[in-house]
This record gives structure tokens, C-alpha cells and sequence, in this order.
């Protein structure tokens, strides 16, 4: 994990995993409503807590190798994390959170 990674989860039950990202061993005492990202409703938060995705950090720090990875697993529209912005909106999200 780079040392930004590092500082924004210091203290946090947190795995890097190669090819999903950052990932949460457990869920944390604080989530965020990932159902504020246009796209993402109910069915498709569900799917990214049971891969340990919880806060809008996470998908703030998502490359493109795991923008695919998630496309692949959540088995939705191919381009619809990146049509939608889910980065650009996570990141936003994470400063107001």
C-alpha cells in the first residue's frame, strides 16, 4: 500500500488487494451511503459491502484495474463506473463526508 493509502487508512481493518483495491476486512464502525453515487442503488451497494468496499475513499482511490475488476464483479454495464463517475463523485463525496 503507498504511503498516501497508508495515512488515509492508518488505524483502519483494511487489505490492499491487487486487482479490488482497498478492502475492508470487516465493516467499520463508520460507512458511508454509497447510494449517493449516481448509479449505485441498493442491489449494487450490497454487492460492493460484501467485497469490503464501505467509504467513499475507496472508490476516490480506484485505477483503472480495479474499475475493471468491479465491472467484472458487480456484472453490470461495461462502462457505466466510468459513464457515471463514480471516482469523481467518490472523491467529492469524501471531502464533504
Amino acid at each position: 500500500m503507498s504511503a498516501t493509502l497508508s495515512k488515509q487508512f492508518a488505524g483502519e481493518n483494511v487489505r490492499n488487494d491487487e486487482r479490488l483495491g482497498v478492502l475492508y476486512e470487516r465493516a467499520p464502525d463508520v460507512t458511508d451511503d454509497l447510494k449517493k453515487i449516481k448509479g449505485v442503488g441498493k442491489v449494487i451497494e450490497t454487492k460492493l459491502h460484501e467485497f469490503g468496499v464501505y467509504r467513499f475513499k475507496q472508490i476516490a482511490n480506484w485505477k483503472k484495474a480495479h474499475v475493471l475488476a468491479f465491472t467484472e464483479e458487480l456484472a453490470t454495464f461495461k462502462d457505466r463506473i466510468e459513464r457515471d463517475e463514480w471516482i469523481k463523485q467518490a472523491k467529492d463525496l469524501a471531502k464533504s463526508a
